[in-house]
């Protein structure tokens, strides 16, 4: 639950529109988005509050019995030039018992390979990470067959920021995000050079408590407390603050807090 969806769900949104990107300009592109691991309807608001080109994209929710030719012909219909694919263990679900095994593993791999070498698009393939490591979970096939790995991890007590470390056949620095809850956007905060994370500017408890509260809403002061860390009288005063400014609302003592919706 790094938030792997939701940053490539941003991505995609950024594809299907065009423009800036990663230090590129590209035209709008047309995007598969295979979203094996939630219900279609909470992909559908992720994408037009990210403010997606909805024309551009294809959602597909369930691949079926047989996913791998069922992947060919969504692509073939939609002929995206971006898809992506959440995630490897939804995909495998159904044929894969052991994802340690590296033989089973890769009778999955070759025909997606197949599939995704013809498609002439661009994929990425979501996957959950090992507990307690900054690696992937499974077999270390499932990192050979493909060209970058992205490791997402959440290194600091700040819930919006991640931190993005890059392995494979292309030179990439990690790099450090901070995803802003009311824009749905994210932005940049600082990179890494020799595996060593350049420390971006921490958020003030203003900012952190804003976050929070934009993934988390009806949380309570005890949580916000928690979470925001520091003297529990220095939050109390922050979240005051940003009640008598407007920027969140008191629901009442059981309810908690909430972000007040923009007018």
């Amino acid at each position: 639950k790094s938030g792997k969806s939701t940053f490539a769900g941003w991505i995609a949104s950024r594809v299907s529109c065009g423009g800036a990107l990663g230090g590129l300009t590209l035209p709008p592109r047309r995007v598969l988005w295979c979203g094996l691991e939630e219900d279609e309807s909470d992909a559908v608001r992720r994408f037009i509050d990210m403010k997606a080109n909805v024309t551009n994209i294809a959602i597909v929710s369930i691949l079926g019995p047989e996913p791998i030719p069922q992947l060919k012909a969504e692509l073939a219909a939609f002929q995206p030039e971006f898809c992506v694919i959440d995630s490897f263990t939804a995909l495998s679900a159904d044929s894969l018992e052991d994802e340690n095994a590296a033989t089973q593993v890769n009778k999955i791999l070759r025909p997606l390979l197949e599939v995704v070498r013809a498609s002439n698009a661009g994929f990425t393939l979501l996957h959950h990470g090992a507990k307690n490591t900054d690696g992937y979970r499974g077999s270390t096939g499932i990192g050979a067959a493909v060209d970058m790995i992205l490791a997402m991890s959440t290194p600091t007590d700040c819930p919006t920021e991640r931190v993005v470390r890059a392995k494979g056949r292309f030179k990439m620095s990690d790099y450090h995000l901070r995803y802003d809850s009311d824009a749905m956007t994210y932005m940049v905060v600082g990179s890494a050079t020799a595996g060593q994370a350049q420390s971006p500017k921490k958020p003030d408890k203003h900012e952190r408590i804003v976050a929070y509260l934009g993934e988390h809403p009806g949380s309570g002061i005890k949580t916000l407390r928690s979470v925001v860390g520091g003297r529990a009288q220095d939050v109390d005063a922050a979240v005051e603050a940003l009640v008598m400014q407007g920027k969140i609302l008191h629901l009442g003592e059981r309810k908690g807090f909430s972000l007040r919706e923009a007018p």
